[in-house]
């Protein structure tokens, strides 16, 4: 991605500085009047930069993510485990930001600040009250940031809403009057955000562990004829030095001292002087900023300076420090100085794509032997076989000599561990900052050293390589145009302190809720892929009816999408049915199967099966289905009528004729049926007893159907007609003993008031009852031989 790249030289001391610099080292290719330099850079810059204002999206699309985007951005392992991978920060400039130019600028610089333990652990500790300020509220935001590139489960981060804080606390720390900061400037502005939060917490131990990390301090000396006639004491963060002076140690002494040609010693009294500045003492993280941007006058424009620029892995803070540059150790010279022949040499080998040309080679050579080629000005022949054979032995010398050389390299790296472990003045080389463009246009990534691994970080791409690939890059190697433009040193005895960092209770819990999210939004993505599965099943639907009459009647209660025949809806609850049947066989792979009925609601408003108003398309309906559900779940039907339970199933049928009377015709009408068809057997059964010479039972039976004749409602006029024939020769035998036969009270029964759920969702919540195996019952009820032909009888005399 191309982002603008202004980094120009401002009025003031350094810009003098600066341009003064390189009219030294550039012998001459900025205009002689420095003043018009400075303009015509100005001008160009004005015509280039952008007047938007600044819009950054503050919440994650993540509920868009598809379940393949989620896979890529899932990461298992967390800090310190053996396949642990660094977190990568999304490009704002891919999000809704106008200014896209400083959104790898950000990123790079959260990742190197990420990768310095002393300062994630401070950040982990700082505690904050629970109201607080907008600084503060930053503080709060790079602690969350921080602790999901920690612990979180996500392979790349959104860093909008620590950006989103920055802007209201400091509203110019991502432009000054819409002019774009360098990397410098913006890094200098965050530090003084961060700096500025922390002092409102009014604890000096936390701020002077800061500025151990960040700050060092430096001296300023104003020299004139040999003699120091000011010294400012002062304070730095970073070096800038200038590319042109081709290694680290050259750039820093030349930056350390500027000529000036017009210092005023007095009143209107000039002289030339130059200033020299001394570090003091070194802050746990020493970083150094190449200028490669010059102002040629000559092609009207700015250029960047490609030169190479070396620079060692580990450095001796000592040499930095004193006013003499002193050199480092004989031994860490020599260390030095045979890595670099290494690695030059390891560029010679070639890298993958030279291993890809030697194989196109021999294939080219391969795939026509009769062809031949002169290999050299002597008349010197050879068949293409002997040539691909030949090209093959240089290959394989080439791979054994690379491996060689790498095996070489590891001992150096060993020997300098060595080396720095004795001595404590050893800063080593743990980030380096890339940028990849012309002067006005180009992106920056950065490569950082974890302590065990090196990692190239380009955004949300996270990817682990050797150093010499780290050095290649920085040298410009792969691309003339891709080269080192910040270095970054750290104190060798905080490398290797631990990477993890405990978080603390209150980012414990965050960093739980925030993968908890990232897994949910698995589970949703995994439901809604049952969606072609559920509209499959609902066109195949079809319901298994019983065989009894009431059976089939009753189905209705049993199935509330079987209730809403007729309802063009129904197709709907239907599918709702199914999607319920679904999750149950989901429910064992998902990651928090308890929101089970969180995903289904997810899924009734996103899978697009479903209208928008379906939680309250059948309310009512529903009502009265789980009312008289209700009721018929608690009828005991026998699966046959004896003499023993013949007055207790009349009861019942009576008691259950009455609640459904006014609230289902069929079921009442098939009930009635079945409780007048009972009536009947209950004749032939007072029979039996009587023949089985068990009056007394016979007579209390006897007794009961008269009752049940005289106070029911559901016996048909023709029915009680054919009960008195049948029973005559009953009565005739038993009319002594009917007489002193009290009368059975009817029971009275008393319907419950119907109460409307909330929304459809309360189906599944305990309230439906299954109603299986009282169908069931009335299947064996009616095949019962002594039962089903009264029902024929009662369903014959009705019809007449």
């Amino acid at each position: 991605m191309d982002l603008p790249n202004h980094r120009y030289c401002k009025p003031g001391k350094n810009a003098i500085k600066i341009s003064i610099s390189f009219m030294i080292n550039a012998k001459g290719t900025v205009s002689k009047d420095l003043l018009q330099s400075q303009l015509n850079l100005k001008t160009q810059t004005d015509q280039k930069q952008m007047r938007n204002s600044i819009f950054i999206q503050t919440v994650d699309d993540l509920q868009k993510c598809d379940l393949p985007t989620l896979q890529e951005l899932y990461r298992t392992n967390q800090i310190n485990s053996p396949n642990w991978k660094p977190t990568g920060l999304i490009n704002l400039g891919n999000s809704k930001i106008s200014f896209t130019s400083l959104a790898c600028y950000i990123n790079i610089m959260l990742q190197y600040m990420f990768n310095v333990t002393p300062f994630r652990q401070l950040i982990f500790n700082v505690q904050l009250p629970s109201s607080k300020n907008n600084g503060q509220k930053v503080i709060q935001k790079l602690k969350e940031l921080f602790a999901l590139m920690q612990s979180g489960n996500r392979n790349y981060i959104n860093p909008c809403e620590l950006i989103t804080s920055l802007q209201e606390y400091k509203p110019n720390i991502l432009t000054i009057k819409g002019e774009q900061n360098d990397y410098n400037e913006l890094q200098l502005m965050f530090l003084d955000a961060i700096e500025s939060s922390l002092l409102d917490l009014n604890n000096e131990q936390v701020i002077q562990e800061f500025k151990s990390i960040f700050y060092g301090q430096s001296e300023e000396n104003i020299i004139v004829n040999n003699k120091v006639v000011k010294t400012n004491p002062t304070q730095y963060s970073s070096i800038t030095i200038e590319a042109n002076e081709e290694n680290l140690l050259k750039a820093f002494t030349s930056s350390r001292i500027l000529y000036i040609d017009d210092y005023e010693i007095s009143e209107k009294v000039f002289t030339k002087a130059l200033i020299h500045q001394n570090i003091k003492t070194v802050p746990k993280i020493l970083q150094f900023y190449l200028n490669r941007v010059l102002y040629d006058t000559n092609q009207n424009q700015l250029i960047k300076n490609n030169k190479v620029f070396t620079f060692p892995s580990t450095i001796d803070i000592s040499q930095f420090i004193q006013d003499d540059s002193i050199n480092q150790s004989k031994e860490m010279q020599e260390l030095l100085k045979k890595e670099q022949e290494i690695l030059q040499k390891l560029e010679q080998c070639g890298d993958i794509q030279s291993d890809t040309q030697f194989e196109g080679l021999i294939k080219l050579f391969t795939k026509q032997p009769n062809e031949q080629f002169i290999i050299d000005p002597q008349p010197n022949l050879q068949s293409h076989l002997e040539m691909a054979k030949q090209l093959s032995l240089y290959q394989e010398a080439f791979k054994i000599k690379k491996q060689q050389l790498q095996m070489e390299f590891i001992k150096i790296e060993e020997q300098k561990r060595r080396v720095i472990e004795a001595k404590k003045t050893i800063y080593q080389l743990t980030a380096l900052l890339i940028h990849s463009g012309t002067a006005l246009s180009g992106h920056y990534y950065c490569f950082i050293y974890d302590g065990k691994f090196w990692w190239k970080f380009n955004d949300r791409v996270v990817t682990q390589v050797e150093f010499p690939v780290v050095f290649a890059e920085a040298q410009g190697k792969t691309n003339m145009n891709t080269n080192v433009s910040g270095l970054i040193y750290e104190h060798c005895e905080q490398i290797n302190q631990k990477r993890l960092v405990p978080l603390g209770n209150e980012l414990e819990k965050f960093i739980e809720q925030k993968n908890q999210e990232l897994l949910m939004l698995f589970d949703q993505q995994k439901v809604l892929q049952i969606k072609s599965r559920i509209l499959q099943r609902a066109a195949e639907h079809k319901i298994i009816y019983p065989k009894s009459q009431i059976g089939i009647a009753l189905t209705k209660y049993q199935y509330f999408e079987e209730f809403l025949q007729g309802n063009s809806n129904r197709h709907y609850f239907v599918r709702y049915t199914i999607l319920d049947e679904e999750l149950k066989i989901l429910n064992p792979i998902l990651k928090y199967p308890q929101q089970i009925n969180e995903y289904k609601k997810y899924f009734i408003s996103n899978s697009g099966i479903f209208p928008q108003n379906f939680d309250q398309m059948f309310q009512q309906d529903y009502s009265k289905y789980t009312f008289i559900n209700n009721i018929i779940s608690n009828f005991q039907v026998p699966s046959i009528v004896t003499s023993t339970n013949f007055q207790q199933v009349i009861t019942q049928f009576q008691k259950y004729c009455l609640q459904l009377k006014n609230l289902d015709n069929s079921v009442f009408e098939y009930l009635t049926i079945i409780f007048q068809a009972i009536l009947l057997q209950g004749c032939f059964l007072c029979e039996l007893l009587i023949q089985k010479s068990k009056l007394q039972e016979g007579k209390q039976l006897t007794q009961f159907i008269f009752e049940t004749i005289k106070t029911s409602q559901f016996i048909q006029a023709i029915i009680t007609q054919q009960l008195r024939e049948n029973m005559k020769s009953i009565i005739e035998e038993l009319e002594e003993l009917s007489k002193k036969q009290g009368q059975i009270s009817k029971s009275n029964i008393a319907s419950p008031n119907i109460v409307v759920p909330d929304s459809i969702f309360q189906i599944n919540q305990n309230k439906i009852k299954d109603l299986s195996d009282v169908i069931q019952k009335f299947d064996e009820l009616e095949q019962n031989t002594q039962v089903i032909d009264y029902i024929e009888f009662v369903s014959y005399g009705l019809a007449l």
